[in-house]
């Protein structure tokens, strides 16, 4: 990326990390999700042959995460699988700021039909001032006592003036899971506040954490 590339076109998210996904297609020159995960493989593995394993991998799992359950999110993004090797997704769902929805956020965030473990929550504060509340737990979803799948769930919340923004990541890798949740931390109090610029230690993302820790 160009450094004379207009602010206005810069995204609000680290894209060393994470990559964005179209929520459908056709999504701008792409016709389908195969076609867009054909061009990012191209980008992203430049030197490999085309029967490489590691490039047919990567190919099937950007095809499986752009075609991915959308629901209600207004926006989602790859945590980037050239660092992590992973095709763990987080859907961003906008909720209205609506009277009394702070004193049940906490409740909300951690509410889930098959939870199997008590949510772990932790408030923060962004470097802007903002509310960030993050809960994590796991979910035991069983169709029959012999066929079990336990999930790792993390939804990160930031309260903003008119909205409650709320970015959730389900994966049954839970080591990548636990590994990732500084990443998501970033991405949560980044995304709709402008350019993203890479904090340091005199300018955090996040400023302070209270609560229990995941």
């Amino acid at each position: 990326m160009t450094t004379d590339t207009p602010a206005s076109e810069l995204p609000d998210y680290d894209s060393d990390t994470w990559i964005e996904v179209p929520l459908e297609f056709p999504a701008g020159e792409f016709a389908s999700a195969e076609e867009w995960a054909d061009t990012l493989t191209g980008d992203a593995l430049r030197t490999t042959r085309d029967d490489d394993p590691i490039r047919a991998g990567f190919r099937s799992a950007a095809v499986a995460v752009a075609e991915h359950t959308r629901g209600l999110a207004s926006r989602r993004f790859w945590y980037f699988p050239l660092m992590a090797y992973t095709s763990s997704l987080v859907q961003l769902y906008e909720l209205p700021r609506i009277d009394g929805l702070d004193d049940v956020l906490v409740e909300f965030l951690g509410a889930h039909e098959h939870r199997s473990t008590d949510p772990v929550v932790t408030e923060l504060t962004s470097a802007l001032g903002e509310r960030v509340i993050r809960v994590a737990f796991l979910v035991d979803e069983a169709p029959t006592a012999n066929d079990s799948a336990v999930f790792a769930v993390i939804r990160v919340a930031r309260v903003t003036e008119e909205a409650v923004n709320v970015f959730e990541m389900k994966d049954q890798d839970l080591l990548t899971a636990s590994q990732l949740i500084r990443d998501l931390e970033v991405l949560a109090v980044s995304v709709g506040n402008g350019p993203y610029t890479p904090a340091d230690e005199d300018s955090p993302a996040v400023l302070e954490r209270s609560g229990d820790a995941a």
